[in-house]
């Protein structure tokens, strides 16, 4: 969470904020003491964003879990994972197309980068710097696309992986989860490939997602459940799913909330924090596989605390 400085100023006399939670004990004036508070709110998220395996199209739903058409990509692209970078556009990697499409918050659909011929990429990521990450279920590699559109190798895995779902860790560090083996790599910045978790044999790992806390999930899609695994490597149930569900794609929500694209059950399912509740968030749905929440930019918020008379102008920036 980022933090810009804010001013706060009482007839002439300024207190500035310097950090997330700064505390200036400000000149007297008048006998009157200003006490700043300085809170930085993260921006707030919009509709869930999901796509039906096998197809070109592009749904959205919204709080209330009505479910209604954004966009479609070119046909036969199969998309195969969804991402949004800073500004609100989302990128789709086509699985069948060796492409990734560029839709505007409006949903104006543009050609982003065209990977080498035969790729199949999945699962795309962003990372801090505006940079994507797919990777190529079918060459055991992962694919670095910079803001411009250029693309160039990452990481290649062990031979015979078949990498899926992709989720970044607060230091930067990319995790690929492996639908053949089973297991979970770490990839650092620099692209050094080495192994961090096993999951439950026959899960058919596929989705990724951080929490707050820096634990990792993964939708075991052949397993009806989703694990956890702890910074450290430490692999544990964390939900199961009705029988007969198939989870795919994952994204937590601002409020800690995991959400699930069931593509067996054709619904999303929204999973409380401590994984007790498994709630239907929307139904009626064919095959969702990828989910992503749409950003919503807001400005940063600010708590002023003033112990004394006067008039206060607060100027908030964006964060």
């Amino acid at each position: 969470m980022s933090t810009k400085i804010t001013t706060v100023a009482r007839r002439g006399v300024a207190c500035t904020t310097l950090s997330a939670k700064a505390l200036l004990w400000g000149p007297f004036f008048r006998s009157a003491l200003c006490i700043v508070a300085m809170l930085a709110v993260p921006a707030a998220q919009g509709a869930v964003m999901f796509v039906s395996s096998g197809t070109e199209k592009i749904n959205q739903v919204s709080s209330t879990g009505v479910v209604s058409s954004f966009t479609t990509v070119p046909v036969n692209s199969y998309i195969a994972g969804l991402a949004f970078d800073g500004s609100g556009n989302l990128y789709a990697p086509g699985d069948h197309s060796d492409q990734i499409s560029k839709i505007t918050p409006g949903g104006a659909v543009s050609v982003f980068a065209t990977l080498p011929a035969g790729s199949h990429p999945r699962g795309l990521v962003v990372d801090g710097s505006g940079n994507f990450f797919a990777a190529d279920s079918h060459t055991d590699q992962i694919s670095k696309i910079t803001s411009g559109g250029v693309v160039s190798l990452f990481a290649s895995l062990p031979s015979g992986s078949y990498p899926t779902g992709l989720a970044f860790d607060g230091s930067g560090n990319l995790y690929a989860a492996d639908q053949v083996t089973d297991q979970v790599s770490k990839i650092t910045p620099g692209g050094f490939v080495s192994f961090f978790a096993s999951l439950p044999t026959g899960s058919g790992a596929d989705g990724l997602a951080f929490d707050s806390s820096g634990n990792l999930y993964v939708a075991d899609l052949l397993l009806n459940q989703i694990s956890k695994i702890t910074s450290g490597g430490a692999v544990s149930l964390f939900a199961t799913l009705p029988d007969g569900s198939e989870p795919a794609g994952l994204a937590f929500d601002t409020g800690g909330n995991l959400y699930t694209a069931d593509y067996q059950s054709g619904q999303i399912s929204k999973i409380s924090p401590n994984g007790l509740t498994v709630a239907s968030f929307a139904n009626g749905i064919t095959n969702p596989a990828f989910i992503a929440f749409a950003p919503i930019p807001e400005p940063s918020s600010a708590v002023v605390l003033a112990i004394g008379a006067g008039s206060f102008l607060l100027r908030r920036r964006r964060v």
